[in-house]
């Protein structure tokens, strides 16, 4: 089994960093918590766009089973799903051999992966929304018998209306 875990600092001693896509490095440990190799991850702390994408697919190609970080985000832990790698997240700001010792004995939260039931959902970001806009000619224009809605931008009306204050 190989783990990788996203560390701030190329050392063993460093601890876990909480970003996966822009962490600065990722050390790579067997199964019996023996460094393998480190991995230089500080170029996608430049990239404007798709730094967990990239970083994602570089732990699967290295033949990541298990990734130990804070936190991952929707696109990334897409791909490391479809690479079969479990996720183990919520261990930022640790030492690295403290969580790789929460994970030998099991003392974490369930990996997230896809055969895993109880996994967590994530929404898909910016909605629609469907919430009470103000007017942008979708309908009503919200409470207000005198129309002070319709001016809230001037907040002068707003705190006068009588019909609001009432």
């Amino acid at each position: 089994m190989i783990i990788a875990v996203s560390v701030y600092e190329n050392n063993i001693s460093s601890q876990v960093d909480p970003r996966f896509g822009r962490a600065s490095y990722f050390l790579i440990f067997d199964e019996n918590n023996n460094l393998i190799e480190s991995i230089d991850n500080t170029a996608s702390g430049a990239m404007a766009q798709g730094a967990g994408i990239n970083t994602a697919t570089l732990i699967a190609k290295k033949g990541a089973n298990v990734l130990i970080t804070g936190s991952v985000g929707p696109k990334a832990l897409a791909v490391l799903e479809k690479a079969g790698v479990k996720i183990i997240e919520g261990m930022g700001d640790m030492n690295i051999m403290d969580a790789l010792n929460n994970f030998k004995n099991n003392t974490v939260n369930q990996p997230l992966s896809p055969d895993n039931e109880t996994q967590i959902v994530r929404g898909a970001g910016m909605g629609a929304g469907r919430g009470m806009g103000m007017g942008r000619g979708r309908g009503g224009m919200g409470m207000g018998k005198c129309g002070c809605r319709r001016r809230m931008r001037i907040f002068q009306n707003f705190f006068r209306c009588r019909w609001f204050n009432k």
